[in-house]
């Protein structure tokens, strides 16, 4: 792990997606950077490729930050908020969501997460965080990642590609393997 640069990440460049292999991928003509991955797969690190999937929902690997484990429960097509959701939807999503916290404690042994849904107003797309706390990066930085605190990017920084991009593949292989097997996501159509 390495640890936090502020200067890294003082210029963040707004035209461009980057991505956690460090790759970089113009903005232009995307409604988001959920339909970009939906729809540039070919061009992403097999790093961010679906776990799972159906027709309307996925999770991935977060294709920003390259913390072991941290996943993104999204839908596939354009939509902007949970409120816009049927109930079928609705019942999809929070399956998934369960499911995917549950294996995430069962396969990779994370004990705590931060769950964060945000509605931005620019390029919003419907998707939430599952971002896990490891203790011994908390332990050892002394963070206590929290919207309020304003310091989650510090806590996400703190994780490099070249150290992780190992871990993220064995994790998402385990994940994908049990989040495949569970009937209740079976039934709803994943694969």
């Amino acid at each position: 792990m390495t640890s936090f640069d502020s200067e890294a990440y003082k210029v963040v460049d707004k035209e461009v997606y980057r991505l956690l292999d460090g790759s970089e991928h113009s903005r232009e003509g995307w409604p988001s950077r959920g339909i970009f991955l939906e729809e540039c797969q070919h061009l992403l690190p097999p790093h961010v490729s679906p776990l799972v999937q159906n027709e309307r929902w996925n999770v991935r690997q977060d294709a920003e930050y390259p913390v072991p484990g941290f996943y993104i429960v999204g839908c596939r097509p354009q939509e902007h908020s949970i409120t816009n959701l049927s109930e079928d939807d609705y019942i999809q999503f929070s399956t998934l969501l369960r499911a995917t916290r549950e294996e995430m404690r069962k396969q990779l042994g994370i004990d705590r997460v931060n769950i964060y849904l945000e509605e931005k107003i620019d390029q919003s797309h419907l998707h939430i965080w599952l971002m896990p706390l490891w203790q011994d990066v908390l332990d050892r930085t002394g963070l206590k990642p929290r919207v309020c605190e304003g310091n989650i990017r510090e806590y996400l920084q703190l994780f490099s590609f070249e150290e992780e991009g190992d871990r993220i593949l064995e994790y998402n292989a385990r994940m994908s393997g049990a989040l495949k097997n569970r009937p209740e996501l079976m039934r709803l159509g994943f694969h």
